[in-house]
């Protein structure tokens, strides 16, 4: 077919019957690149929708994990002050890592107090 034109003829029937064509390579490349080009875009726009909740998914573990932090801190200063009540609520504190975060509380309010009575003065 080299050299050789082929035109897109499309011819219907009078009663209902389906569309003739013949076809062209210049219009079937076009549709090619058509359906290629489209499918590129599906695919960007399925990278920029994973892209956006991979980054809501890790902004809201952040939030989580901040959220997990103050419960902690709320539950030892609560555990603090009930200490200042009744001593046997350190029973609570099972692992290292409890008396050490308690410790840590401990030592902050000691901070904060030192600091008020300094800004009072």
């Amino acid at each position: 077919m080299a050299g050789k034109k082929v035109k897109l003829v499309v011819s219907k029937r009078k009663k209902g019957g389906s569309k003739k064509v013949s076809h062209d390579p210049q219009v079937a490349n076009q549709v090619i690149e058509g359906n290629t080009s489209s499918s590129v875009i599906d695919e960007m726009n399925f990278v920029n929708q994973q892209s956006s909740l991979l980054q809501r998914i890790a902004e809201a573990m952040s939030q989580l994990e901040r959220i997990r932090k103050e419960n902690r801190e709320n539950e030892l200063n609560l555990l603090m002050m009930g200490c200042m009540h009744n001593l046997n609520m350190l029973a609570n504190l099972k692992t290292a890592k409890d008396w050490t975060d308690f410790a840590e509380v401990i030592d902050r309010k000691l901070k904060e107090i030192d600091t008020k009575v300094a800004e009072l003065n």
